[in-house]
């Protein structure tokens, strides 16, 4: 899983992202599913 291109993350967003990402899987949500299906889970601010 990517969480976008180094020129166009920040460091600290993308520790915030992965962050979100952990928590989701522990709730039983897989963030690529929820990805494709566009599905936004909460906390998504995209």
């Amino acid at each position: 899983m990517t969480l976008g291109f180094i020129d166009d993350l920040a460091l600290a967003n993308a520790r915030a992202e992965a962050a979100l990402k952990m928590k989701q899987l522990r709730e039983g949500l897989d963030p690529l599913v929820a990805k494709k299906s566009h599905i936004r889970p909460y906390g998504y601010s995209r």
